[in-house]
Parts: structure tokens; C-alpha cells; sequence
């Protein structure tokens, strides 16, 4: 085989490898079990990978105390950019609240914040479990 045909050859060979990894996006965490948003899809997540994402009850403190969802740590939506300023951005992120309207917001500033997996539940109302009280 020629130079010049070898050359050609390896130039096309790492052409399809780059545009193979390009266009292959990268396996979400705990996408790969379902949607997170989906009741059943974060009960299984919270029993099997339970170290493997945040789940963060956007509420006020004491809306808290009142009923979370187990495994849930609590940040006011309001403060969340501060309050994971330093977290690992490549780490998933699972926002709820009461209805949805405070943990869209959270989910928004944790996007513009850079994390790359951020999945808004929603309301609490759609836990089917127990709550922590």
C-alpha cells in the first residue's frame, strides 16, 4: 500500500471515529433507568442508586419538616445558586416542591449554572410513597 492511500485511509478513519463520538451523546446517569420525573422511575432510583443523584425538596424549611420525600435534602429554591455554587456539576440533579412552580425555577438556575442533568418532578403531591415527617 502506498503512502499516500495509507494517509487517506487513516485521515477518513479518524474522521468517523471524532463524528461518531460527536453525534453519540453521552449516557445519561440515571436516565438509563427511565425518566426520573415519573413516580415509579425515582422510587427505583431512590432504593437501587440512591448515592448516584440529588434529590432536592426545593420548599421552604418548615414545608419540610411538614413531609419529604425520603432520601430528599432541602434548599430553598431561592438560595440554591448559592447553596451548590461548589457541587459537581456533572452530578444529577432531581428538583420538587409543592406544585411544580418553584422547582421549574430551580431547575432553570440549575441549568444556567451548568449542570448537565436536571430533572424538574414537580409537585410533592405526586410522591405515591410515605413522606418523612
Amino acid at each position: 500500500m502506498n503512502r499516500s492511500v495509507f494517509l487517506n485511509l487513516l485521515v477518513i478513519t479518524v474522521a468517523v471515529a471524532f463524528a461518531a463520538i460527536v453525534a453519540v451523546p453521552a449516557q445519561e446517569t440515571i436516565g438509563r433507568y427511565g425518566d426520573p420525573r415519573d413516580p415509579s422511575v425515582l422510587e427505583r432510583l431512590l432504593e437501587e442508586v440512591r448515592d448516584d443523584f440529588l434529590l432536592v425538596d426545593v420548599r421552604t424549611g418548615m414545608e419540610f419538616a411538614q413531609g419529604h420525600i425520603p432520601g430528599a435534602i432541602q434548599i430553598d429554591y431561592r438560595v440554591i445558586a448559592d447553596a451548590l455554587a461548589e457541587a459537581d456539576r456533572s452530578r444529577p440533579v432531581v428538583v420538587y416542591c409543592r406544585t411544580g412552580n418553584r422547582s421549574s425555577e430551580a431547575e432553570r438556575t440549575l441549568r444556567t449554572m451548568g449542570f448537565s442533568e436536571v430533572y424538574d418532578f414537580g409537585g410533592i403531591n405526586r410522591w405515591p410513597g410515605a413522606l418523612l415527617r
